[in-house]
C-alpha cells in the first residue's frame, strides 16, 4: 500500500512548528541550516517551496531571497 504525498500545506505548517520548537525570547530569526536539522529528509528536499508557501500565506516573514532565516509570523499554524 503506497502512502499519499505530503501537500505542500502540510510541509508549510510543519516549517512553521519547527521555527516555533527553535524560537526563543531572544532568537526570532532562525537560520535555514538550523531548520534543516530539524526537519525529516523529506522535508528538507522541498524545504524552500514550503518556506515560500508560508511566506505567501503571510505565515512567515524571510530575511531576503534566497532566504537564510525565517521568522514566524502571528496567525501561523
Amino acid at each position: 500500500m503506497m502512502s499519499r504525498p505530503v501537500t505542500l500545506d502540510v510541509r508549510a505548517a510543519r516549517l512553521c512548528e519547527a521555527v516555533r520548537a527553535l524560537a526563543s525570547d531572544h532568537e526570532a530569526w532562525i537560520p535555514i541550516d538550523r531548520l534543516q536539522a530539524r526537519l525529516q529528509p523529506e522535508e528538507v528536499s522541498a524545504l524552500h517551496a514550503a518556506i515560500a508557501f508560508a511566506a505567501a500565506r503571510n505565515w512567515l516573514a524571510i530575511s531576503r531571497a534566497p532566504a537564510d532565516h525565517v521568522l514566524l509570523k502571528p496567525g501561523a499554524p
